[in-house]
């Protein structure tokens, strides 16, 4: 079992759906990953050496942004909405659907989401 970026790999998983738990990596870039450092198809988690292991985390700092950055870099863009007061600034700070879904009949879970955010 390995840690990455907080993010308990386990040993039985194969390596490119592994990666998917982390946020920011789906299953294209996971792939991509996989094949740019020479796993195969079926390269499991439990296969990885210490070596491997940094040449991953390596090539992820490199070229995506992950976890705690992508969290930091989308609060940083909804507080430029916000501040410079364009439409979908406004409706994240009302606590509403940003992008042109209805409210009148189901926009109650944004409704919701929004609110626990707001505080």
């Amino acid at each position: 079992m390995f840690f990455l970026y907080g993010k308990k790999l386990t040993g039985s998983k194969k390596l490119r759906f592994a990666l998917r738990t982390i946020q920011g990596i789906g299953y294209v870039k996971a792939s991509d990953i996989c094949s740019q450092l020479g796993f195969g198809e079926n390269f499991r988690v439990s296969d990885l050496r210490d070596s491997d292991l940094t040449k991953l985390q390596r090539k992820m700092e490199k070229d995506h942004i992950v976890e705690g950055n992508l969290r930091k870099e989308l609060q940083l863009s909804v507080q430029r909405f916000q501040r410079i007061g364009c439409y979908r600034g406004f409706r994240h700070h009302s606590a509403l659907p940003v992008r042109g879904q209805r409210t009148h009949s189901n926009g109650k879970t944004q409704k919701r989401i929004g609110r626990r955010f707001q505080k």
